[in-house]
């Protein structure tokens, strides 16, 4: 299970996926209405890759991809062309050697009050302006979004201010704070320590709650 998305209509919008290679399929809402118990195929993976996270959107807003390694990447969703599932689909980040995509973020058109929230698996995270991330054409490195010391970004989401997020760690320790009390910081920078982690321990999500 990598993602689980509500939806009330499945005449219009779209499904957005990720993989751990950097691609991105997109297809309408309406491929996945008559889904049955045993699920239906939605992605053709290459050899080697797999799906990483999905997004619910409506075709004019804008893309966000995180990969372990720091680099972000932002771009129009309207660069991902619509195609019919299964599809392998098409290159959204190009990534390092070693390096694969975490997360990924839907901003809706128009956004406004809301930051992007990066979480390392030694339990450091930061809040970061959109605007620090130029928007670009797909298929690109992306930028530096977080610098890392012996760890990788592990989850990313959009938090207002008003939010709460909720932290895990692979052995079950989960502690619950508001995004407002996270300062912001710099693509350069590390951020705060959010959560403390025992040895051989690591967070392993994010979400807004």
């Amino acid at each position: 299970m990598r993602a689980i998305c509500p939806v009330a209509d499945y005449s219009r919008g779209y499904a957005l996926l990720a993989t751990k290679n950097g691609l991105l399929c997109r297809n309408n809402l309406s491929d996945y209405a008559n889904a049955h118990t045993k699920g239906i195929l939605a992605h053709d993976p290459e050899e080697g890759d797999r799906l990483v996270d999905v997004a619910v959107t409506q075709g004019e807003g804008e893309v966000i991809l995180v990969s372990a390694q720091g680099q972000v990447i932002r771009f129009s969703e309207e660069e991902v062309r619509l195609t019919r599932r299964p599809s392998r689909g098409v290159i959204g980040m190009r990534l390092d050697p070693g390096d694969q995509v975490v997360a990924l973020v839907w901003l809706p058109k128009g956004i406004q009050g809301k930051k992007l929230f990066l979480v390392t698996s030694q339990g450091y995270g930061k809040r970061l302006e959109i605007g620090e991330i130029p928007l670009q054409g797909r298929g690109g490195k992306g930028v530096i979004g977080i610098k890392l010391d012996a760890e990788e970004v592990v989850a990313a989401t959009l938090v207002g201010e008003d939010d709460e997020v909720a932290l895990s760690t692979a052995w079950g320790k989960v502690i619950r704070f508001e995004a407002a009390q996270v300062s912001t910081f710099s693509r350069y920078a590390r951020g705060v320590k959010l959560i403390q982690i025992d040895p051989g321990d690591r967070v392993i999500s994010a979400v807004v709650v």
